[in-house]
C-alpha cells in the first residue's frame, strides 16, 4: 500500500519469524517488531524516566517486563474484545 502513496513502510516481520535459534531469538528479534518496540519504549524507557527509577539494576528490569507483560495482555483483551464485540474477563 506504501506504494501507492509513495512512502516506505517497514515489515512488520522483517527477521523472518519461523526461523527463530530460540524463544527469546523469536520474541526478541523476529516477532511483530513494531509492537516489541513501543513496549520496549514505554517499559524500559520512559516509564523508569516517569518514576525516577533510572539506574540499571535487576529489579528495574523486572519491574518493567512485568509492566511491558501486563500492557500486552491489555492490548490483546482489546483486540479480541473488539474482534468478537464482548469482553471477555
Amino acid at each position: 500500500m506504501g506504494f501507492f502513496w509513495n512512502i516506505h513502510i517497514c515489515s512488520v516481520y522483517p527477521g523472518y519469524p519461523f526461523l527463530p535459534r530460540g524463544i527469546h531469538d523469536f520474541w526478541s528479534r523476529r516477532w511483530n517488531i513494531y509492537i516489541k518496540t513501543i513496549l520496549h519504549r514505554i517499559a524500559f524507557i520512559a516509564l523508569p524516566k516517569l518514576t525516577g527509577f533510572n539506574e540499571k539494576s535487576n529489579v528495574r528490569m523486572i519491574i518493567a517486563g512485568i509492566f511491558a507483560f501486563f500492557v500486552s495482555g491489555l492490548l490483546h483483551e482489546f483486540m479480541y474484545t473488539v474482534s468478537i464485540n464482548r469482553w471477555s474477563g
